[in-house]
């Protein structure tokens, strides 16, 4: 990867407002993942107004979802309110909730 990032930019986007970011707390590569999250925008919000926090904690990836908790703002404005009106902390504690169920 330290290789590859002259040649590109960890800031793209593609055409659904996936950053690198979003990507990697997807993957659940751990590793990725920390190699990205101080070159990237731990809040920025995909397309669908969704963050790599919210993605991470959804998808399970609980090694992520930490390291974002550590990072990531977890005051979201009425207007980040995903569809199902809660917001990517509150998705990560009903996501223990139930890995602890």
């Amino acid at each position: 990867m330290r290789l590859l990032l002259p040649l590109s930019s960890v800031s793209a986007l593609d055409k659904n407002g996936l950053s690198t970011l979003h990507y990697a707390a997807k993957s659940g590569n751990v590793e990725c993942f920390k190699f990205l999250l101080p070159l990237s925008s731990v809040n920025a919000l995909d397309g669908n107004g969704i963050t790599a926090l919210h993605m991470s904690a959804s998808l399970g990836h609980a090694d992520i979802t930490s390291l974002l908790l550590l990072f990531a703002s977890t005051e979201f404005p009425d207007e980040e309110l995903t569809p199902l009106s809660s917001s990517p902390f509150i998705d990560v504690l009903h996501r223990q909730h139930v890995a602890a169920s």
